[in-house]
């Protein structure tokens, strides 16, 4: 190009050198050098300059066909000519630099507009502008979708026309008072609005940010739905309250346990004793007073029995239980707890499904369900027992607790009585809470409830509302293949036996107690202090002890360990195991024993029950 556009502006000269002769030798040179320099830059400009002085001194100044200039104008024209042509290539070539670098900027920014607007579509957060009308002039898809309005739908609109109407109220004040204040509101909660077509309440926080863009005024908002984020923290909330309570209830459970244990050990004294002095003293007045202790050692013992329940230190004696048909058996039951004027409606709807439980321990929890029922009806009302079948799919939490996937069978225990305030349901389980008079509860009766139902492997929840009646909800396992009722004592005369039976029990008193009844029961009596010595006692005389009468829970070894030394040797013996205070003895650990022929009682346990239970043991 520095080569031709000289050539060809140096033959138009020549075609015009009849006109023009000797002057304006450079006239057609320029264009070709601001055009040269103009697309080449400097470089091609000086080449363009340099060919077209050679050329116009050449052929168009005087003399012609030669380098040699004939005055000083020439030579001033000349530098003057070359000057301009090398000026223009650098302006042209500073021109052109500055823009391709103005392109080169172009496309960056062009570029980062495209990032900053896909990032700004497609971030999860809601972020929008509003006009000093509160009007939308931009959203993002995540605000849209939030909105449950497309985002091509929102410019032009009013913060009204597409939010709801109660939303669009609470955050109007809000946003005029960030154009009034010029001061952003940073991180606020709310509840709402709730999703599109939908009644779920969600949870967000909003900020909005003062923006003025030249003569544009208005408000940036940035909406997050912390919905997910609310709910994790409510269910964390449950779960650490769950755990509160677990806690608590674990410690006082341990604490009824261990209260329970010495206190029966210390009623096993007193009835042992009382029964001993009936049998011995004829005198009325005496026999009245010792009736007076033994039913007073009666209700204590009861009272310990509610301790071990809630605890859930009980031995539970395991059986397959149709629940609908046992309801049905146990409806006169409930009858005769209750009153006349209470009405019992049963809806049943479990079938023939099992579950696995004490028959005991259920009786004596709905009949506590019945006692509280009774209370709560002074004028009468209605009781309603329902079942259904109850399939957890997964882990279902509720206030309090969580109930593990699996099946159980849902029992409803109802009544139309006074209710309960919330705060009195928040510890109707809790150990001597009571709202009745004193003296006239103990606080034990739901706590029990608790127990025997946590203890079967269940869940139990209430609902109460003042005035509106009280509903229990209890949540029963059905039962595994292979749970089996177990066998009842059977009703043998009470007479004097005959035979030497071992006792192994820890506490001196309650040992000689214990010595004495089954000595006036004809039995012969060898004792011993703990385990250890039971077992040299045994094997120091095989064959001459009938019946081991042994605690559960002693030091060096306790009962149960006995019995599996004993069960392991060569000389097997009967065996009747005691305690009254069983968190040493599982229903698991025991359960194989009692299906083997092992005799469980209860502490503390009167005279006629001691001698049954070895009636039973020698006989089998």
């Amino acid at each position: 190009m520095a080569v031709l556009l000289p050539t060809f502006a140096g033959f138009l000269r020549f075609l015009l050198n009849p006109v023009l002769g000797t002057n304006f030798g450079f006239l057609t040179f320029y264009p070709a050098i601001m055009i040269t320099a103009w697309i080449g830059g400097i470089g091609p400009a000086i080449v363009s300059v340099i060919l077209s002085v050679a050329g116009a001194d050449l052929l168009f100044f005087a003399p012609r066909y030669t380098f040699a200039l004939a005055s000083t104008q020439e030579y001033l024209l000349t530098g003057l000519f070359a000057f301009v042509g090398i000026a223009t290539g650098a302006i042209s070539e500073a021109y052109r630099r500055m823009l391709r670098r103005s392109e080169r900027d172009l496309e960056v920014i062009a570029r980062q507009q495209a990032e900053l607007q896909q990032i700004y579509a497609t971030t999860p957060i809601g972020l929008g502008f509003l006009d000093e009308q509160l009007r939308y002039i931009r959203v993002n898809n995540a605000l849209a979708s939030f909105n449950g309005v497309p985002a091509e739908q929102h410019p032009g609109r009013h913060i009204s026309e597409i939010l709801s109407p109660e939303t669009a109220h609470l955050i109007a004040p809000a946003l005029r008072q960030v154009l009034e204040t010029g001061k952003p509101i940073l991180n606020v909660e709310m509840a709402g609005p709730r999703a599109p077509a939908s009644e779920e309440l969600r949870h967000v926080r909003v900020s909005f940010y003062p923006v003025q863009i030249g003569a544009l005024k208005g408000i940036h908002g940035v909406v997050e739905d912390v919905t997910a984020e609310k709910q994790s923290q409510d269910a964390l909330k449950a779960a650490e309250e769950q755990l509160r309570y677990a806690a608590k209830m674990e410690a006082v459970g341990r604490l009824a346990g261990g209260v329970a244990h010495d206190f029966n050990n210390l009623l096993m004294v007193i009835s042992s004793y009382t029964e001993l002095l009936e049998h011995q003293l004829s005198a009325p007045d005496h026999l009245k007073k010792l009736r007076a202790i033994s039913g007073a050692t009666q209700r204590a013992a009861r009272l310990t029995q509610q301790l071990l329940a809630f605890g859930r230190k009980q031995p539970m004696q395991v059986q397959a239980i149709e629940v609908d048909a046992w309801l049905r058996n146990f409806e006169q039951s409930l009858h005769t707890a209750l009153r006349d004027d209470i009405e019992v409606k049963l809806d049943l709807n479990a079938g023939e499904v099992s579950v696995g439980l004490d028959p005991a321990m259920l009786e004596q929890a709905l009949t506590g369900l019945a006692v509280n029922a009774r209370d709560a009806m002074p004028h009468g009302g209605e009781v309603r027992l329902q079942t259904r079948l109850c399939n957890v799919e997964i882990e279902e939490s509720r206030a309090g607790f969580s109930i593990a996937p699996g099946a159980y069978v849902e029992l409803s225990f109802s009544d139309s009585g006074v209710g309960m305030p919330a705060d009195v349901q928040a510890r109707i389980f809790d150990p001597f809470f009571t709202t009745k008079e004193q003296g006239k509860g103990s606080g034990l009766g739901l706590a029990m409830v608790y127990g025997i139902v946590k203890q079967s492997g269940g869940y139990i929840d209430v609902q109460s509302a003042e005035q509106q009646g009280t509903t229990f909800r209890l949540w029963l396992p059905v039962a595994r293949e292979g749970v089996t009722p177990e066998p009842r004592l059977q009703q043998l005369p009470l007479n004097a036996g005959s035979g030497t039976i071992l006792l192994a029990e820890d506490e001196a008193t309650l040992r000689e107690a214990i010595c004495e009844t089954l000595t006036a029961l004809g039995y012969r009596v060898k004792q011993a202090r703990d385990g250890s010595e039971a077992l040299a006692l045994l094997q120091q005389n095989v064959g001459d002890i009938d019946l081991l009468l042994t605690d559960a829970v002693m030091p060096n070894m306790g009962g149960l360990d006995l019995i599996e030394r004993l069960q392991t040797s060569q000389t097997p013996i009967k065996t009747i195991l005691m305690s009254g205070y069983t968190n040493s003895v599982s229903t698991e650990t025991l359960t194989p024993h009692l299906n083997r022929g092992l005799i469980f009682l209860q502490k503390p346990f009167a005279q006629d029950e001691l001698a049954k239970a070895v009636r039973r043991a020698l006989a089998n």
